[in-house]
């Protein structure tokens, strides 16, 4: 088996280069400066995701190790991990290195790595952070909440009927309420459908009209029963080994917002490997082994296929847009004497930058609406989304995806001469 972990690592990383999937705007702010580009970061998340699994089934159970590289080889949590959250699968390095290191100058390197990779990556984590448990149980918001209940429960009464002040301190308690609300967050973590199917799990977001793009799947179906016996036979020993991993783990995922579960829950991504492990030697079957073998070699196509080839279909058009726009401009911005590309949505101009279309004389970052444009310089064009252009231009060409970046402005990329020149 360790022969299909090392074919499926070179796949992965044959897609990662080959396929274009673009760069997001935290990523250029974690990496740009370094002057990474789109494949250096292939390479390293690859290299990352690599160090990850051997880590896992060397320092995990050892007869399991082969299949615990298997399940990580196809996970597409760590797969996503490894494309789109490169400085967050460093801090779970960093964190393995920092449990499991052994030797003392191994941990303050691992302390190292994880501090180096947060500060890195600050940005993200402060935008992830925003809504977090803490702002849920802080004691003027626990405050309002109680409040809010009492007042509910006494219109809901018909406004005849009041709890004595008493039975009031019992009943709308702010120590209960926030050992309420810790609990509720910790038990619903326990969402099978979140893991293995996040976009069902949305489905009144989607009912809604917007997509729930940008949710990877963290397991496959099958992962979760033989994560269910595994979980169902942990000892005292398994236990003394991984209690603080799974104590920390558990942590980060608890205080964020599950949406972010991700990101939030990654420390438990070598420990669900491990007990998916466990699991599938609890499988007496003769074929039994056999057939979950064959389910991760298909699973795995699968998700290489949907994750690279159907791109579009699960994550949002954005980074990918900025790079087609990108190799527009480097194709054709020589037939052209001015050319104003949009801003209306994310940072263009730094994208640009990014991608070394920018400094250029010719290219012009804004907002527009060609119909109200008066071109100062005759051959013109104009790069946006099809409210922008469309109606009062020449469409040249059209870059297509699936969703709508700012509501109303339609699909994509048009890119269009004004029809007066």
């Amino acid at each position: 088996m360790w022969v299909l972990v090392g074919v499926g690592l070179v796949m992965r990383l044959a897609l990662a280069v080959g396929i274009p999937m673009g760069v997001s705007p935290d990523q250029v702010v974690a990496f740009g400066w370094m002057g990474m580009g789109e494949i250096h970061l292939r390479i390293l998340g690859w290299i990352v995701a690599g160090l990850i699994i051997a880590m896992t089934a060397w320092l995990g159970e050892r007869k399991q190790a082969t299949w615990t590289a298997v399940i990580l080889t196809a996970s597409p949590w760590l797969t996503s991990a490894s494309l789109f959250h490169i400085w967050e699968a460093i801090t779970l390095l960093g964190m393995m290195v920092v449990f499991w290191g052994g030797k003392k100058w191994l941990r303050w390197a691992g302390v190292v790595i994880v501090v180096a990779s947060i500060i890195a990556n600050r940005q993200a984590w402060q935008r992830v952070m925003r809504a977090n448990l803490g702002t849920d149980i802080g004691w003027s918001s626990l405050g309002e909440q109680v409040n809010e209940a009492q007042r509910i429960n006494y219109l809901g009464a018909g406004k005849t009927y009041m709890l004595p002040g008493m039975a009031r301190k019992i009943v709308y308690n702010k120590p209960v309420l926030a050992v309420q609300r810790i609990w509720v967050r910790a038990i619903s973590l326990i969402d099978f459908e979140q893991w293995s199917a996040p976009l069902a799990a949305w489905a009144l977001t989607g009912m809604s009209g917007l997509p729930p793009k940008g949710v990877a799947a963290l397991m496959y179906f099958w992962e979760i029963p033989l994560l269910i016996m595994g979980v169902l036979k942990i000892n005292r020993e398994w236990w003394n080994k991984y209690k603080w991993w799974v104590i920390v783990g558990l942590m980060p995922a608890i205080f964020l917002e599950k949406k972010f579960l991700e990101v939030s829950g990654m420390m438990l991504l070598p420990i669900a490997a491990i007990l998916i492990g466990r699991g599938i030697a609890r499988v007496k079957w003769k074929w039994g082994r056999v057939v979950i073998l064959v389910m991760y070699i298909i699973g795995s196509g699968y998700m290489f296929k949907h994750m690279f080839f159907e791109q579009l279909s699960w994550r949002y058009s954005d980074a990918y847009l900025y790079r087609e726009i990108s190799v527009w401009l480097l194709k054709n911005k020589m037939n052209f004497d001015k050319i104003i590309v949009t801003n209306k949505f994310g940072p263009m101009e730094m994208m640009l930058k990014y991608y070394g279309q920018l400094p250029d004389e010719k290219i012009e970052v804004r907002e527009f609406d060609v119909l109200r444009e008066t071109p100062e310089i005759k051959n013109t064009v104009y790069i946006g989304l099809p409210k922008e252009v469309g109606g009062g231009a020449q469409i040249l060409t059209k870059i297509t995806a699936d969703d709508e970046l700012v509501y109303g402005f339609g699909k994509g990329i048009w890119i269009g001469k004004k029809l007066q020149q």
